[in-house]
Parts: structure tokens; C-alpha cells; sequence
């Protein structure tokens, strides 16, 4: 994302930033080493005992096999409508999900899919609370960013009383937003902490109403019944293009 960086290291400067993600610790602990973002404030899944989990030469062979048929694999798509495997992807969803769940999960290498427990909405949401608390800063105080469904809780829980931004989302969460941002630029968010911590929640969501050009370019705009049937199209539309067709899909 252009300008992550130096937008997390002036958040970070300026006020009580935590990061609050479903991705595992390793790459977690990557992003934050490398735009110097404080890891100790960061919440996401754990794998614990990792490096004492063994594998053998054959698993390893095993494992390698699988890798390069899983390479030769199309990418699984899914029917808009009824969200199924399409039929021409089947067999190979049930042969990937098959190999993970009946063979590795009762290798002993398996034990990693047996003990991680991956941050989800709950615990998105549980993580938001605790941080609260801890650090004794209101909700009203808060806002919150995200792009996808993982973040529906959490959303709900600062709704009427903190902010929630949408960076591209997607999904029922764009609806329970307050904020969305349709660009390609991390300064946007910078753009909106900086006037949530000066004008507060109800200023934020008036100064976007109705929605303007943010500073960096892209779009930001106060979700409304009226609006949101026309930003979520556009939101999903940069999502796709920013972040590619597969990954924007995801939610």
C-alpha cells in the first residue's frame, strides 16, 4: 500500500496506535520490523512451539509433492450466486481440502493445524475490548480501520460511539461503517485519524458528507442508506484493481 510506512510511523508518533490482525505472528512480526511499528503492540494469531514441532524427510517429500500439483491447479472459483465450488473446480477443492484435513492434520507435523487458533471476528473484536480497557481509553475516543469481513465486530462494537474507516472494503461490514475510502493511498487514513482526534466522530462523518476527494487522492465519504448501494460497487471495483482480482476478491 503506498505510503503505509510513513503513515504508520506518524500514527504511531502522534497517538495510541495498536494493530489488530487475523495474519500469523511471522508475517506480523515481519511488517512491523520493516516500517518500525512497535510489535509489541500488534495482536494477531500466535503458533505456538513452532520450531519444536518436527518433520521428517518423508513428510517433507510428501509436502513438496503436494506443493508443486497444488501449483498446477487453477485458482478454485466460486459461483456468484450461490457461493458453491464451481462444478469444473470441484475435484480439485475436494482433493486440496482432503490432503489438509485427513492427511496432514493427522501427520505429526498436523499438530500446528490442531493448536493455531486464528484470529477471527470474535476475536478481533475481544482484542479491541481488551485494549480499551487496559490502556483506559474510551470508545468514543477510538477508531478503528479495516477492509473486510473480519472486522464486522468490532465495527458493530464502536458503532454510534467510536469511528470505523473502510480502506476498499467489501461486504455487509461497508454497511455498518461509518467512513469509506475508495483510493490507493495510506495518507487517506491519516487524513481522517488526524480530523477524528481534532472534530471527534459526529465532525468526522459531517465533514464527509456528502463525500469529497481526500487529500491524496481517491474518494472518502460518510456511509449512508442512500450512498452505500452506490460506494459498495466502487469500493469492491479499487479493491479488485488495487489489490488484484484474487485477493480483492477474498473477504
Amino acid at each position: 500500500m503506498p505510503n503505509n510506512g510513513e503513515v504508520q510511523i506518524n500514527l504511531h508518533r502522534k497517538y495510541n496506535v495498536w494493530m489488530v490482525s487475523t495474519s500469523y505472528e511471522f508475517f506480523i512480526q515481519a511488517f512491523c520490523d520493516f516500517v518500525g511499528f512497535d510489535f509489541a503492540k500488534a495482536r494477531c494469531t500466535f503458533v505456538g512451539k513452532f520450531d519444536e514441532i518436527s518433520i521428517s524427510k518423508e513428510e517433507t517429500k510428501m509436502l513438496l509433492a503436494f506443493m508443486k500439483e497444488v501449483a498446477q491447479m487453477p485458482t478454485i472459483e466460486y459461483d456468484e450466486k450461490t457461493g458453491e465450488v464451481i462444478p469444473e473446480h470441484q475435484l480439485h477443492y475436494d482433493r486440496f481440502t482432503n490432503f489438509i484435513w485427513e492427511t496432514v492434520y493427522n501427520m505429526p507435523v498436523g499438530q500446528l493445524l490442531q493448536v493455531v487458533h486464528p484470529v477471527g471476528q470474535a476475536q478481533k473484536r475481544e482484542a479491541v475490548e481488551q485494549i480499551l480497557q487496559e490502556n483506559q481509553v474510551p470508545i468514543e475516543k477510538t477508531i478503528g480501520i479495516g477492509d473486510s469481513q473480519t472486522d464486522f465486530q468490532w465495527v458493530q462494537f464502536l458503532k454510534g460511539k467510536g469511528l470505523s474507516l473502510m480502506f476498499n472494503g467489501k461486504g455487509k461490514v461497508c454497511h455498518e461503517s461509518d467512513i469509506m475510502y475508495i483510493g490507493e493511498d495510506a495518507r487517506a487514513i491519516e487524513e481522517v485519524v488526524d480530523l477524528f482526534a481534532e472534530r471527534g466522530r459526529q465532525g468526522v462523518i459531517d465533514y464527509y458528507t456528502p463525500s469529497r476527494e481526500a487529500n491524496c487522492g481517491g474518494l472518502l465519504a460518510a456511509v449512508t442508506p442512500k450512498n452505500i448501494s452506490e460506494l459498495e460497487p466502487m469500493s469492491v471495483k479499487k479493491r479488485k484493481e488495487f489489490r488484484g482480482v484474487h485477493i480483492g476478491e477474498l473477504t
